[in-house]
């Protein structure tokens, strides 16, 4: 045993694993594709050259088959006379043809279009020649049976060497597209990072924003509190407060009409239907029946007395027709005699209300009023920024948890077609 010598193989051995892996940025991704693909092509069209030569050579033994064809004798003597001339013409076709398609000048491999233009020549001749050969077999065969198997052959040789160039042009495109799907990938990564800084930005605005607007809140409500802690606005309050208070009243008065006119309610409503009483008096009587407060509020006493006294005079001579008359002559009457009372009561009401309206325009607080309006606006402003700031704020840690899973991508489909092992290292 020489000592070292396995030590050294074991060195060198690392040494080769080493050479195949690398750590590099992802912007130098581009650059190996580029090269990957100089080396891609320059194999393909090597190739390609190969079986140019193979398809040509192949081609050249095809001619010399079909020479010694043309001029192989047919001896007529044995042949029906018409079964001799079809023979004899089916001969003329097939050497004609594959002589035609066996002398095209194939073209110099130096690049991939001369690679695809080779193949496309390569196949169509294939395809004419097998026609030909196909529609012309019993001749072949009835003629030159030996011919034939050597045809047979060369045409298998011309046919297996398209065959692996299609193989080199399929895997070339395919190639192209993983390479292309890397190059957009990376682009995909970049544009991620880039939004990322741009909504980290739009974030630290928003922010700003979001505190300038807490300052502006504080002037705003600060403004707010100096007018309502005056004592004109004190008594301001107060007239709203006493309206407020109004409203109270008003619904009581409202509530006791409504229950008291419910109680004449059944001879009002069949008063309706047998009354001849014109157009607006009987849509006064309808109103009555159905909303008392809203119609005695807007009608004159005398016209409700009118009304009444007719629905009493109808009760009591029994034209309207109730289950208990002595009970609906008294609601009635009790309705008459509470009318002078509710009629003050809205006259002193809406009197009040007057006064205390008039009260309201001796203050003017439109000051305030857009003080608060502002308010509003920057609150929902402020409240808006910060629903954007926690969108935005997901938005990028979703981007940020997908990133090294596109890089993890990225070195996958990179090491899938390149023979060094790739780790993709952050810049």
């Amino acid at each position: 045993m020489v000592f070292g010598w396995g030590k050294k193989k074991t060195q060198q051995y690392e040494e080769d694993i080493t050479s195949r892996e690398k750590e590099i940025f992802l912007s130098e991704i581009p650059d190996i594709i580029k090269q990957l693909k100089s080396i891609k092509e320059k194999t393909v069209i090597s190739e390609t050259s190969i079986f140019r030569n193979k398809i040509k050579s192949n081609c050249d033994s095809i001619l010399k088959t079909v020479g010694d064809f043309e001029h192989a004798s047919i001896k007529s003597e044995d042949l029906d006379p018409h079964l001799y001339t079809i023979l004899q013409r089916g001969k003329k076709q097939v050497v004609s043809t594959i002589k035609q398609e066996c002398t095209v000048d194939f073209p110099d491999i130096i690049s991939l279009n001369e690679v695809l233009t080779f193949h496309k020549l390569s196949s169509r001749m294939l395809k004419k020649i097998g026609d030909m050969v196909g529609r012309q077999s019993t001749v072949l065969h009835t003629l030159a049976n030996k011919f034939a198997n050597r045809l047979k052959d060369d045409l298998t040789n011309l046919k297996d060497g398209n065959d692996e160039i299609q193989t080199l042009i399929d895997n070339h495109a395919n190639f192209e597209d993983k390479t292309n799907e890397i190059l957009e990938n990376i682009d995909k990564y970049n544009q991620s990072e880039k939004s990322v800084v741009v909504m980290n930005n739009n974030q630290k605005q928003m922010k700003k924003n979001v505190k300038d607007l807490s300052s502006t809140i504080q002037h705003d409500m600060d403004e707010i509190e100096s007018v309502k802690s005056s004592k004109e606005y004190t008594n301001f309050s107060k007239v709203q407060e006493n309206i407020g208070n109004l409203s109270v009243g008003m619904y009581k008065i409202k509530n006791d009409i409504e229950i008291q006119f419910t109680k004449i309610s059944r001879p009002l409503n069949k008063y309706v239907y047998i009354t001849s009483l014109g157009k607006s008096e009987k849509k006064l009587l309808e109103d009555l029946a159905n909303n008392p407060f809203d119609t005695i509020s807007k009608t004159s006493k005398q016209d409700i007395t009118k009304i009444l006294e007719l629905v009493r005079n109808s009760v009591q001579s029994g034209t309207v027709s109730v289950k208990d008359i002595s009970k609906s002559l008294l609601h009635i009457d009790e309705t008459l005699e509470k009318l002078d009372s509710f009629f003050g009561k809205i006259s002193e009401h809406n009197q009040l209300k007057d006064k205390l309206e008039n009260d309201l325009k001796n203050y003017n607080f439109e000051n305030l009023r857009q003080d608060e309006s502002k308010l509003r606006k920057h609150q929902d402003d402020k409240s808006k920024t910060e629903s954007k700031i926690k969108s935005l704020r997901v938005e990028v840690d979703n981007i940020n948890e997908s990133l090294p899973n596109q890089i993890k991508f990225i070195e996958t489909s990179l090491n899938k077609i390149s023979p060094i092992l790739y780790s993709i290292k952050l810049e």
